[in-house]
């Protein structure tokens, strides 16, 4: 049996264990394209590399973010990792609205690419973080930006309230 005879069966079961892909993926990480390439005859360059996924792009959370802010009032950055807890429990700026509100002001922020949330977070959070503690306090307590279930809540008991108001004027007539 010949040298390569031997190397053609080995190579034909190898490849039907592991594919070709699997194969060729191997031979490159040990042997480099470039090597690979010149023993196929292939001038390596630029044209010939193959391409590489492009890696998933992570949307940074609030809670990451204010994290890795560099502040040095310890209790305004408590305070903003308390409003990132509830940014992301979607209890504070619940809605992209809130956070174009939030921007509205802004000449330099175009509130009409406002898409959603995630998107603005590090934006929010560095505006956040340029306001003092007081004002941030304010925020919280004025409920502005506040989830929208509390104001749901009292548009229906003012809905009901009408209904049974109208009900009872029905009633006496």
């Amino acid at each position: 049996m010949k040298k390569n005879g031997f190397l053609s069966d080995l190579l034909s079961v190898l490849v039907a264990n592991f594919g070709l892909a699997k194969i060729m993926s191997a031979l490159v990480s040990t042997q480099g394209y470039d090597n690979v390439l010149s023993a196929l005859g292939v001038k390596p360059g630029r044209k010939n590399k193959p391409k590489t996924a492009p890696k998933p792009r992570i949307k940074p959370d609030a809670v990451s973010v204010v994290a890795a802010m560099d502040l040095d009032d310890s209790a305004k950055k408590e305070f903003l990792a308390h409003l990132a807890k509830k940014y992301e429990a979607k209890e504070f700026m619940p809605n992209v609205t809130h956070v174009r509100g939030f921007f509205m002001h802004d000449s330099g922020v175009d509130i009409t690419k406002i898409k959603s949330r995630q998107q603005f977070t590090v934006k929010v959070f560095k505006k956040l973080a340029g306001m003092s503690l007081q004002e941030l306090r304010d925020i919280e307590f004025s409920g502005i930006y506040g989830p929208p279930k509390r104001l749901a809540a009292y548009a229906r008991a003012i809905e009901n309230y009408g209904r049974e108001m109208r009900a009872s004027r029905h009633s006496r007539d």
